[in-house]
Order: C-alpha cells, then structure tokens, then sequence
C-alpha cells in the first residue's frame, strides 16, 4: 500500500538532487576560465549600478515622488527595476533555446526533462539574488533599512512563479518553433519600456494606467521599491493577483511541458 507514494518520494528527491547539481554547474561553468571567477555575480551589477549613477544622477535627471523624508537616488530606483526585469529577461531570454543544450540527456528516456527549467530559473535567482545584496546595501548606506525588508520573500515567490510557468511553456515551445529564440528577445525589450523600469508608474498617463495591471513585471518592481527603498508594505491587491496569475502560469506551463515531453527527444 506504501509502494507508491514511497517511490513517488524517492523519486522527487532524485529530481531535487539532479536540480541542485545541474544549478551547480551552471553557475560554476558561466565562470569557468575567468579571473575573477564567480565575484563576476557581483562586479557586474555594481559595474551597471556605477554606470546608472553616472548617466541618471549626473547627465539626466527623472523626478521621483517620495514618501515623506523617503528621498532617494533615481539610479537606486531604476536598480530596482532592472532587479526584477533582468531576472525575467535571463529566464525568457534563455528558455526557447535551452533544451538545445542538453539534447543528450533529453534523449535518454530516463532523464526528467521537466527539471531544466526548474534549473535555469534558480540559476538566473541566484544573480538575482546578488542583485539584491547589492541593492540592501545602497539602501543601508542612505540609511533606510526597514522592517519591511521581511516582506522580501513575498515578492520573490510570485517572480518565482511567474517565471516557471513562462520558461516551462517557452522551453517546450521553442523546441518546436525555433523562431520563438529570435522572437523574444524583441519581446522582452517592449516588455522593459513597458513596465516602470526607468521611469516612475505615476509618470504613465491614467487613460493607459490599467493597462499595468496586466504586466506583472510593473507590479514586482513597484512592489520591491515599496519595501526596499519606500520603507512599506506593497500594493496587496496587486501583489496577491500576481500571485494568483504566477500560480496559475505555473500549474499550465508545467502541464504543457509534460504533454509536449514525449516527443521533445525527436523534435531536438
């Protein structure tokens, strides 16, 4: 009677097992055969960081409405955006063709294939991650820590999920379509102008503010400036919406992953 949800349990730590190797890995070769090896994670936000400070606190100035005593530096906020974007534009960039790279393993039947984009996903959290130590720290230097730093995790789940539910779906597809690999990067660069990267959502006519409501990626960094910079709680009813939608994303991208599954070893 136990047999199967034993073997069902055995069965997810090996996919866990083989999700954290190939996370490994990942990180690992990316920096493989540079000098500063892995503290590339971290030069590189603050070489963009540097770069925005210059641009955005000395060449161009966009005004940002501030709660009261709240002010901070345009190229910390638009940091904030580039956070969450970045994480989004490294999962949806990569995934139509990122089955490519492991056909080896997607032929040999055995191998759970619905892992890799478990694996790319997390790979892109951990920059995310440096990302954020980067951003905490600026905000510890302007002396607005919070207690609403807590509230953190609450916004990396629906990134989460949001990015699961795209990459699973994107990665069966452009098994298929190989097209999708050229196609999205075009995406993903209408997505950045439309959402509140670089500029506050306050400075978005209100004819056209609904239309924010559908981007989730404008709620997320909306959210992380709320908690991070502002020093408050985020807009709840958005952020259980993005949820909800991320959830959803996921529960369908996993599903279609599995039914196009079968014949990802002969379409690669």
């Amino acid at each position: 009677m136990d047999v199967a949800p034993q073997t069902m349990h055995e069965g997810s730590r090996r996919h866990v097992y083989l999700a954290r190797a190939l996370i490994y890995r990942e990180i690992v070769t990316k920096y493989r055969g540079s000098y500063l090896g892995i503290a590339w994670s971290l030069l590189y936000p603050l070489l963009i960081l540097a770069s925005f400070t210059l641009v955005f606190g000395k060449i161009v100035h966009i005004p940002w409405p501030a709660p009261e005593g709240r002010a901070a530096p345009a190229p910390l906020l638009m940091y904030c955006g580039l956070i969450v974007f970045n994480f989004f534009a490294e999962t949806l960039g990569t995934a139509p063709r990122y089955l490519v790279g492991y056909q080896s393993y997607i032929k040999k039947t055995v191998f759970p294939a619905e892992v890799l984009p478990v694996v790319l996903v997390f790979t892109a959290g951990f920059h995310t991650l440096t990302n954020l130590l980067l951003l905490l720290l600026g905000v510890a230097l302007l002396g607005h820590l919070s207690v609403s730093l807590a509230l953190l995790p609450l916004i990396l789940l629906p990134m989460l999920l949001v990015a699961l539910g795209a990459t699973w779906f994107l990665a069966a597809l452009g098994a298929y379509v190989r097209d999708l690999a050229h196609a999205t990067p075009v995406a993903l660069q209408l997505l950045m102008f439309l959402s509140p990267v670089f500029y506050p959502s306050s400075a978005v006519p209100e004819s056209v503010r609904w239309l924010y409501v559908l981007n989730p990626v404008a709620t997320l960094v909306e959210a992380l400036r709320d908690v991070a910079v502002w020093g408050h709680a985020p807009q709840w009813m958005s952020l259980a919406m993005v949820t909800g939608v991320g959830l959803a994303m996921s529960l369908c991208g996993y599903a279609f992953f599995m039914h196009s599954k079968a014949e990802l070893a002969d379409v690669l």
